[in-house]
C-alpha cells in the first residue's frame, strides 16, 4: 500500500518479488477517490513496460484486472502515475492485488 500525498508523481511501490509471477494486477483505492493516468512496472531482470489507464477509480473502488504485458512475470516494482490534485482531508491509499 501507498499514500498518494501529491507531491511525488508517480508513486512507486515495491512488490514482494518473493511472491511469484503475476499475469494480472488491480489497484485498489482507498480513503479519496483518484484518477490514474498510467501504470509502469519493473519485471525481473530490469524489463518494463507502461500501460496507459485514464481511468478515474473512488474511494473503495479498484481498476479493472490490468493484464500484465508480456505475460506471466515477476513484478519488482508498479509506478502509478496520476493526476494533479489538491490534498483534502484524506488522502488516497493505493494498493497491488496481484493474479497468477
Amino acid at each position: 500500500m501507498k499514500v498518494v500525498d501529491y507531491r511525488s508523481n508517480p508513486v512507486v511501490i515495491m512488490t514482494n518479488a518473493g511472491a511469484g509471477a503475476a499475469s494480472k494486477v488491480k489497484l485498489q483505492v482507498s480513503q479519496q477517490e483518484l484518477e490514474i493516468r498510467s501504470v509502469s512496472f519493473t519485471f525481473a531482470g530490469g524489463e518494463s513496460a507502461t500501460v496507459e489507464m485514464n481511468r478515474y477509480v473512488p474511494a473503495g473502488g479498484s481498476t479493472p484486472a490490468i493484464d500484465v504485458p508480456g505475460g506471466s512475470k515477476t513484478i519488482e516494482k508498479i509506478e502509478v502515475s496520476f493526476a494533479p490534485g489538491t490534498p483534502k482531508e484524506k488522502l488516497p491509499v493505493v494498493a497491488v492485488l496481484g493474479e497468477s
